[in-house]
């Protein structure tokens, strides 16, 4: 039987890794769950587009609060290929997934790590959820998990190549048919449901990332 997309993406990484500010470690236990951005701005009855974020933003919604974290490492201007989404436009597709780096057993992607990093490096808390990938990929229909082959949120200036940001930098899971190996992030639209045995932990530091303290 040939194997699904899902089964081979699990068998490369077969964890996923998602960050985020750590006050929201307490509605993510509650609600078992990550909701993107804009799902968060909808409870809270925020139906206009958001400007890209310089700093964290708290959320009062009647489900609880939530903080959205910045988008600073979004560099607009080295996006220089004519057919991507303006700024805005594309502030407001981000703010439709909720992300997830994929990884090993024991630690995120470069890339996530990294984004990580950067955080507790300027001195915010975060919480990482290392969920089983298989699993989180059952929970949640497919019609709703997107690929990205690049770090959609942070793009970087390229001098031989116009860099491109757009719907399609999002490709729906059952459409992908390049290598696994390419995949930089997992997309997940509106929320994504966690499975049970999902770990919650808060980063202690910046030399943190793997020797967290389980919440």
């Amino acid at each position: 039987m040939a194997r699904t997309i899902q089964d081979r993406i699990a068998a490369k990484f077969p964890r996923l890794y998602h960050y985020g500010p750590a006050d929201n470690h307490h509605q993510i236990e509650r609600f078992q769950a990550i909701f993107s951005s804009g799902q968060i701005r909808i409870f809270a009855g925020l139906h206009h587009p958001s400007a890209k974020r310089q700093t964290r933003e708290l959320v009062e919604t009647p489900m609880g609060n939530f903080i959205l974290n910045d988008q600073q490492a979004l560099k607009y201007g080295h996006v220089k290929h004519l057919d991507s989404l303006t700024e805005s436009e594309f502030v407001a597709l981000l703010d439709q997934f909720a992300f997830f780096w994929p990884g090993t057993e024991n630690s995120p992607s470069e890339m996530g790590r990294n984004f990580a990093a950067r955080y507790q490096r300027r001195g915010d808390s975060l919480v990482q959820i290392v969920a089983a990938t298989r699993s989180l990929m059952r929970l949640n229909r497919a019609g709703r998990i997107f690929i990205s082959q690049c770090n959609s949120g942070a793009p970087r200036s390229n001098p031989y190549k116009a860099i491109y940001r757009g719907k399609d930098t999002f490709i729906p899971i059952m459409k992908y048919e390049s290598p696994i190996c390419e995949i930089k992030e997992i997309a997940i639209q509106g929320w994504a449901i966690l499975p049970a045995d999902s770990q919650i932990v808060l980063l202690r530091n910046a030399s943190s990332i793997g020797l967290s303290e389980e919440l």
